[in-house]
């Protein structure tokens, strides 16, 4: 069995991480190139790599616009007191009366994420604020932002492993001895091609299917 489930993870292993990967010569113009992405990768988990080579992870996503990388960092600020005469509106987020959270708008424009939303008697507001903070990154300085669709590489490795598991039990079953009897331990014939679809979607899942984006091409 240890034989038959080092040949599925080797197979799992060679036909997951697909990926796929977008240039600016795959788009009639540089404009269509950074519509594309800001429709795909607007509310992604992305990882950016700059030009010298850094790498840094974006958790809410980024557009491009005048030829800039635009994300949103958050600050935490603990305890906030904010007096409803201050506020324009409130939208609340979910159902839980115990751990509300909310987007205020105050009125002078400015807006935040609240959590543990707690409204006291004499019409102030107890929260924790995220205060939102857009960085700027110009494109000269991207060499390229990527993402994973997990759920997208559970087929991709699921497939190939029952496959996989299918052959490499046939495989075990005849060139070992031991259990090269019908009536024996020919297991292997049974478990090969379920046992390679589970390890070949766990470990799809895991890698996912990742979207290139590369902006060097035409630096």
């Amino acid at each position: 069995m240890k034989i038959l489930c080092l040949i599925l993870f080797a197979f799992a292993i060679f036909f997951i991480g697909c990926s796929s990967t977008y240039t600016f010569f795959d788009f009639s113009s540089k404009e269509k190139f950074y519509e594309d992405f800001n429709k795909s990768a607007g509310d992604k988990t992305l990882e950016i790599t700059l030009s010298n080579d850094s790498v840094f992870t974006v958790r809410n996503g980024a557009i491009i616009l005048n030829d800039s990388l635009i994300f949103i960092t958050e600050q935490t600020k603990e305890n906030e007191n904010i007096n409803r005469n201050e506020i324009s509106s409130i939208k609340y987020i979910g159902s839980d009366m115990n751990n509300l959270s909310a987007t205020i708008v105050l009125k002078n424009g400015n807006s935040a994420y609240a959590r543990n939303l707690r409204i006291n008697s004499d019409s102030i507001l107890n929260a924790t604020v995220y205060s939102n903070f857009y960085i700027h990154v110009p494109i000269s300085k991207v060499s390229q932002a990527s993402y994973k669709n997990h759920w997208l590489g559970v087929p991709f490795g699921s497939i190939p492993g029952a496959i996989a598991g299918f052959f490499a039990s046939i495989g075990v079953y005849l060139v070992n001895p031991a259990t090269n009897t019908w009536s024996g331990n020919n297991i292997y014939l049974y478990v090969g091609a379920p046992l390679g679809l589970v390890v070949g979607a766990i470990l799809g899942w895991q890698t996912g299917w990742t979207y290139n984006y590369q902006f060097f091409p035409y630096k």
